[in-house]
């Protein structure tokens, strides 16, 4: 039996159908993750740096539909010496797949983890963190512009680090390890291996420190050890 003929039509369609599928596996596959990359570069970083006074810069972005990953994330200051300021190991940032087809960024929870803050104070006295406070006190400008992104609904920090090094008073102290939990009803944060030396006093140590903020309250602090 003789199979029926697939009329000129149906093949013109199957053809543009085939075509239009290729075109949205190269559009999530290849094109979508480079936008994404793109924009977390320059939106993102951009809008970062010109908060902070700082350069923003990022080791590696992978955007997939939902999802993103930052690699060696740093924000570093004119007076950060060797060390930047910040230095993060990963970011994975979830978002609103559907909505970021269409140019809407509606982001989900992160997770930061690898957290490296390097404070420190020179011999001339001039530290790299004050001006960075000041400009965060003061209320950012805005930009006038709907559909403005808002942060995450829950944003969790694992493996934090903080180091400080005052060369005005030979003072340095160290947190080995932190983690804190953030959502918009407060703030929970650990601080483990807390040491403190001075050339004038012998080592002072505390093995962990909680805080816990909730949301229009004043913080409360608990030590141990």
């Amino acid at each position: 039996m003789r199979p029926l003929p697939i009329s000129r039509r149906w093949l013109i369609a199957g053809g543009i159908g085939l075509g239009v599928l290729l075109l949205v596996a190269i559009a999530l596959g290849i094109v979508y993750p480079r936008v994404g990359a793109w924009m977390i570069r320059t939106r993102v970083g951009d809008k970062i740096a010109a908060r902070t006074g700082r350069k923003v810069s990022f080791g590696s972005i992978d955007v997939q539909l939902g999802h993103a990953v930052l690699r060696g994330v740093e924000i570093r200051g004119p007076r950060d010496g060797s060390m930047p300021l910040v230095h993060v190991d990963r970011i994975d940032v979830e978002f609103d797949a559907l909505a970021s087809l269409v140019g809407k960024v509606s982001l989900g929870p992160a997770t930061v983890d690898g957290v490296l803050v390097t404070v420190r104070r020179d011999a001339q006295g001039n530290d790299n963190v004050q001006d960075l406070i000041d400009r965060l006190r003061t209320p950012a400008p805005s930009s006038g512009a709907g559909g403005s992104t808002k942060r995450p609904p829950k944003i969790t920090v694992t493996h934090a680090r903080l180091v400080a090094d005052d060369q005005v008073t030979g003072a340095t102290a160290l947190v080995a390890d932190g983690d804190a939990t953030w959502t918009p009803d407060g703030l929970v944060a650990h601080a483990r291996g807390i040491t403190a030396t001075t050339t004038a006093a012998p080592k002072a140590s505390i093995a962990s420190l909680e805080v816990r903020k909730a949301a229009g309250v004043a913080p409360i602090f608990t030590l141990h050890g």
